[in-house]
């Protein structure tokens, strides 16, 4: 019964360790280092200017600090999250299969009074927009709300500048 344990445990390190992939490239600017994660969802790329990680589980959307659109869902692009010399930010794409008007309105009473940026309603798309903070100012947070097809997307954005 032990050795079943062990063999399990050693076939299930080696399927993670096997899915996993790193990658590193070496070229006159430098080198380069593309990892996945064992699920293949998430990729993240280091070199001397920074690191960038892409994909679901990427970014966690609560660490922002704006607010969560409830039901909301990881699109399937998931988040951005890059720090390099410039600062340290961060992305998480939503949806949900609410209306734009109902998320609209929801973060229109969230968001600061004078946040609200854009709010444009056409036949086949609509879009809104809420920002905090100026473009000189080292704490940025905004929240964009697409419609199409549909569906409901929700960015969410957090940038720290050095």
């Amino acid at each position: 019964m032990r050795t079943i344990k062990v063999f399990a445990v050693v076939l299930i390190a080696l399927t993670v360790a096997c899915c996993a992939n790193k990658r590193t490239i070496v070229s006159s600017s430098g080198t380069t280092t593309v990892e996945t994660n064992a699920m293949r969802n998430t990729l993240k790329v280091t070199n001397k200017r920074g690191t960038a990680i892409i994909g679901r589980g990427a970014v966690n959307a609560a660490a922002l600090g704006l607010p969560i659109y409830p039901g909301a869902i990881a699109a399937a692009t998931g988040g951005m999250a890059v720090q390099d010399a410039s600062g340290d930010s961060r992305q998480v794409s939503l949806q949900t299969d609410d209306s734009f008007d109902q998320v609209y309105q929801w973060y229109k009473q969230r968001m600061p009074t004078g946040s609200e940026q854009t709010h444009l309603v056409v036949k086949g798309g609509s879009v809104a927009s809420f920002a905090q903070g100026g473009l000189s100012d080292k704490d940025q947070k905004s929240v964009v709300i697409t419609e199409s097809g549909g569906k409901t997307a929700i960015m969410l954005t957090h940038l720290v500048k050095n």
